[in-house]
């Protein structure tokens, strides 16, 4: 529900300017030409700009992180064994020693050890453990079993009562963990975000840069034409010939200018693939890039109020999603630094079954018996004097959590004053597209007045060519106007954070990444 009045408030900014799109006839591409659609642009950049797909991996690599928080839930086998040969000083005056009463002699002694076990930690702090141990001996003392075997299994568990005991404490990595993933799916959509704001308003650029080179011919046809006819006028008598230098030098600018906008164009389209990232070689850098759709329809001024648009974007800004999640995750530090407060008191508690014998048969006869054991249980207390190192802990975890709701308070402000600016900025676009375009009807009208002057002789050709001048220059105005107008819409979308989803574009979250299944 929430989705849809989003995606309905927000698709009001669009919904004049796309009709009026649909209506509007498709450029023809030219020979040889790469025809492109916005739609086609913003596809490509989502799919290949490298620093989208960068972000794009931070999902794998955060979801790998929260694979490697659970990992210290997992249980773990142990296993080892080794063998001893001892050959060590024995001197003794007891004739049943087994060895030469009064003399040095050598005691030898050969033992084999083995053990294995798994082990285990839980979220509530607990540790537990099972042990198989083996212990197989031969001596060469005559008064002990020789050889024999101890064989053994312990129970073993730990649970701390206090500091430790509790799930804000050892659950605190994981949810951690979580949440950066979620935040990492959130910058990818904000680095994507920007992305597709940053190929829209070059599009329309690159649009601009063609319109303004027809717009920069009109001027030399008018600066050319004009020159011919006052060097008629002057060579007639009409006109002094000092006006030649004036018409020479408006025909000098018009070329200067045509050239230079020839020269934007290129830059447009240069800055335009760098976003793609659709050419690796630089000779494949020259390419006419021919921007299909049009950029004539009348945008009018969503029917939204400021109250609305803040709505908005306070749902679907990531930005702001991730600044939400990192005051959670403060949170979550909190709770965990405020358990490590308290004092560590550990309940522990353990069970060995124990068998002895001269073979392995028999010693595990006894040791299944049962009437061999140790049992022990009890409880272990440390506290720190003055716990500084918690103290410490705990406070700065308090000064995050400050830092992030502070930072939360000032990113809401910045928020709505570019919600406001952004609906003025398209609405003052709009005007300035009305004032350029009235501005142009005068012109014109100027224009078709001083003609009618010249040929009733009331008027020279030099102020048809200042009137022929000032009508391009209108028409130019209008159409950086227009552009202006396109392109203040684009940044009230990326300020919304609604660009993507009126645009359309699906963004492709990973699944998987070397055979690991992500969420």
């Amino acid at each position: 529900m929430r989705r849809a009045l989003t995606i309905c408030l927000s698709g009001l900014l669009l919904s004049s300017m796309v009709c009026a799109q649909d209506e509007a006839p498709a450029r023809e591409v030219p020979s040889g030409a790469w025809g492109l659609t916005l739609d086609e642009a913003l596809r490509i950049a989502i799919e290949q700009n490298q620093s989208v797909h960068t972000s794009r991996l931070g999902i794998p690599r955060a979801f790998l992180d929260t694979e490697s928080a659970a990992s210290v839930f997992d249980p773990v086998a142990t296993g080892s064994m080794n063998f001893s040969h001892n050959r060590q000083a024995f001197f003794s005056t007891n004739p049943f020693s087994g060895f030469a009463a009064g003399q040095l002699s050598v005691a030898q002694s050969e033992a084999l050890f083995f053990s294995a076990g798994l082990s285990k930690t839980w979220s509530t702090g607990a540790s537990t453990g099972i042990s198989y141990n083996l212990t197989r001996q031969r001596t060469e003392n005559q008064f002990s079993l020789n050889p024999s075997y101890a064989p053994s299994i312990s129970l073993t568990g730990r649970q701390p009562l206090l500091k430790g005991g509790w799930d804000d404490t050892n659950l605190e990595n994981t949810r951690l963990a979580a949440k950066q993933l979620e935040v990492s799916q959130l910058s990818y959509k904000q680095q994507a975000l920007e992305t597709a704001a940053s190929v829209e308003q070059q599009y329309y650029e690159l649009v601009f840069g063609y319109e303004n080179i027809l717009v920069s011919r009109k001027v030399l046809d008018v600066a050319e034409s004009s020159h011919v006819r006052t060097v008629s006028f002057i060579n007639a008598g009409l006109q002094a010939p000092a006006d030649s230098i004036d018409s020479s030098s408006f025909v000098a600018e018009a070329r200067a200018r045509l050239e230079i906008s020839h020269l934007q164009l290129l830059d447009a389209r240069d800055t335009l693939l760098s976003l793609l990232h659709a050419r690796e070689n630089i000779v494949d850098w020259d390419v006419q890039i021919w921007p299909i759709d049009r950029v004539d329809a009348e945008l009018i001024p969503p029917e939204i109020s400021v109250e609305q648009a803040l709505e908005i974007a306070l749902r679907n800004r990531p930005d702001f999603l991730q600044a939400e999640m990192d005051i959670t995750s403060k949170e979550i530090s909190l709770r965990a630094r405020d358990q490590d407060l308290l004092p560590q008191l550990d309940l522990t508690a353990s069970w060995t079954w124990n068998g002895l014998g001269n073979s392995r048969n028999n010693s595990h006869e006894a040791l299944f018996d049962g009437s061999f054991y140790d049992v022990a249980i009890g409880l272990e207390l440390s506290y720190p004097i003055f716990n500084r190192l918690a103290r410490a802990e705990y406070n700065q975890a308090d000064i995050d959590l400050d830092i992030s709701k502070r930072n939360l308070f000032t990113l809401r402000q910045q928020i709505i004053l570019e919600v406001r600016t952004g609906l003025r900025s398209l609405e003052s676009a709009r005007a300035s597209l009305a004032e350029s375009e009235a501005a142009r009807r005068r012109a014109e009208a100027e224009l078709d007045l001083r003609k009618t002057r010249v040929a009733a002789e009331f008027d020279t050709p030099f102020e048809v060519r200042q009137a022929e001048e000032a009508f391009v220059r209108a028409e130019a105005t209008v159409l950086r106007a227009r552009i202006n107008m396109y392109q203040a819409q684009t940044e009230l979308e990326r300020r919304l954070g609604t660009l993507l989803d009126t645009r359309g574009v699906q963004l492709s979250y990973p699944v998987e990444y070397n055979g690991v299944e992500l969420p």
